[in-house]
């Protein structure tokens, strides 16, 4: 029973993250994890690929709204 209670526990913690999007949010949550257990490499490691999941993303969107555009 404190099992179950544990997974849900963490899998409720993690909710506000996934509003930053389904792949942007366990990012951010793990990248949140690893600063609060002090590991400060592993955090910036999340954080930069964070940024570069945005900056793709913001190339290929541009990419297809110009083809819809045509």
């Amino acid at each position: 029973m404190a099992m179950r209670l544990r997974a849900l526990s963490r899998k409720l913690g993690l909710l506000p993250y996934m509003a930053l999007g389904p792949v942007t949010g366990p990012l951010a949550w793990r990248m949140v994890r690893c600063v609060q257990q002090g590991d400060r490499v592993l955090a910036g490691l999340y954080c930069v690929a964070i940024v570069a999941l945005w900056v793709v993303m913001a190339e290929t969107t541009g990419q297809a709204l110009a083809a819809l555009a045509r």
